[in-house]
């Protein structure tokens, strides 16, 4: 079975995992959304079909007002201590800038 966690980097500290929850469902069924207590810039999002996340892989997208894009890494499950590991495949969103070409919405 494929990765069927997203890792979302570049969150801001106003996101929500409600909201999270409510931008992703537009792709599939989301089952679980993690944001770090305390609050680390980053969220991850599960769903419940691993080809969802996998075709986000090279997507760009905005999440209130933060521009994200997504990239297909692969690993061993490994990665920061106490958080959720993903083994397998994995799309990873961040690393980008706020958008200034449109307000925020929310």
């Amino acid at each position: 079975m494929r990765c069927r966690k997203i890792f979302v980097g570049r969150c801001t500290e106003d996101m929500t995992t409600d909201e999270l929850r409510q931008f992703f469902m537009q792709y599939g069924e989301v089952t679980d959304v993690f944001i770090p207590k305390p609050f680390r810039a980053f969220a991850f999002v599960t769903f419940a079909d691993d080809q969802v996340a996998q075709a986000l892989c090279g997507e760009d997208l905005i999440i209130k007002g933060v521009r994200c894009h997504g990239e297909n890494r692969t690993g061993t499950g490994g990665g920061l201590p106490g958080l959720p590991s993903a083994a397998g495949a994995a799309v990873i969103f961040g690393g980008c800038g706020r958008q200034r070409s449109q307000p925020d919405m929310g």
